[in-house]
């Protein structure tokens, strides 16, 4: 019976090494279909991500929020760079992860300075301030709901 059960064991081995396999392709094909919806939002909008991250911060968060979106109907929330006039909107869509390019709206802090000019987009013309910290705890709740759902 021990050589029965070295071949149930290797059997459970080479099933996980197989169900690992399979979920590392599913990442991979769910960040290529991020990658391109990114790509024809921005191809769409007129702008390359290298208007809008020249530094690939946008690039590495970009996946990690779609995977955040996929999982959480009520996600929904615009990246940009410092200083950027558009960034990408991520958000939960009828069941799948919607990615766009949209004008970013930044608060200032009481009393600071007007920005200097920077040319802005046609996009963003006539858009009114919003407070970030409404943003900023709006994202900690659904992280947090996520967190505390999968614990």
């Amino acid at each position: 019976m021990p050589r029965a059960k070295g071949g149930a064991v290797a059997t459970d081995t080479y099933e996980r090494q197989r169900a690992v396999r399979e979920r590392i392709e599913q990442v991979k094909n769910f960040a290529r279909a991020v990658d391109e919806a990114a790509a024809a939002a921005l191809d769409a909008a007129g702008v390359t991500i290298e208007d809008l991250d020249p530094m690939g911060s946008l690039r590495a968060a970009l996946p990690a929020l779609a995977g955040v979106a996929r999982s959480h109907p009520d996600f929904d929330v615009v990246i940009a760079g410092a200083g950027a006039r558009l960034g990408l909107r991520v958000r939960h869509v009828d069941g799948e992860v919607d990615v766009a390019v949209t004008p970013v709206i930044t608060a200032k802090p009481p009393g600071a300075p007007p920005d200097p000019a920077a040319p802005a987009h046609p996009a963003v013309e006539g858009l009114t301030e919003v407070p970030n910290d409404a943003v900023a705890a709006d994202l900690a709740s659904v992280l947090w709901r996520g967190s505390a759902a999968e614990s």
